[in-house]
């Protein structure tokens, strides 16, 4: 209820720009769900609500916009779509993981192809993807995984500042 109060008194006042920290902090589920539910709610609104928290799946769900910041400095900021990349990998997999990553990068339009924990991730237009299997096919390569890469806030976040390797 502490919470709530705090944001409380902000709203009534109606503002254009609204800072919460973390908002949802001692919240029961009912009440994170409430929080997570107001802040879009707001920016419908027209209102500008800055949003620092470390419960980044949350961020995810609730933000448009991120920065991200390691000991004082901005080191990225974005949309939340091209934070995580969406719309540009594929994640691959084949017996011979080292092959498809060299074959890969002899293909024009495709860019970024690096090894990530056990898959080939590679910038690559989701609507080539079939053409890219069939690129592969026709050289002996068959794919055991084709699928957009799937990233989440907490990983970028973690590859960004050093912490560990993105999932």
């Amino acid at each position: 209820m502490k919470q709530r109060l705090g944001i409380a008194p902000t709203l009534l006042r109606d503002p254009e720009l609204i800072i919460l920290d973390e908002p949802t902090n001692g919240l029961d589920p009912a009440g994170t769900r409430e929080v997570r539910e107001l802040i879009p709610r707001l920016a419908r609104e027209g209102r500008t609500v800055f949003l620092c928290s470390h419960l980044l799946h949350g961020v995810q769900e609730v933000s448009d916009r991120v920065g991200i910041v390691r000991k004082g400095h901005l080191v990225a900021e974005g949309s939340v779509d091209e934070l995580l990349g969406r719309g540009r990998y594929l994640r691959l997999r084949s017996e011979d993981n080292s092959g498809l990553a060299n074959v890969m990068t002899a293909i024009p339009w495709v860019s970024g192809v690096e090894m990530l924990d056990g898959f080939v991730r590679a910038a690559v237009p989701p609507d080539r993807a079939a053409e890219l299997n069939r690129v592969l096919a026709g050289q002996g390569i068959y794919l055991s995984e084709l699928a957009p890469w799937e990233a989440d806030l907490e990983s970028i976040f973690l590859r960004l500042t050093g912490e560990v390797s993105e999932r």
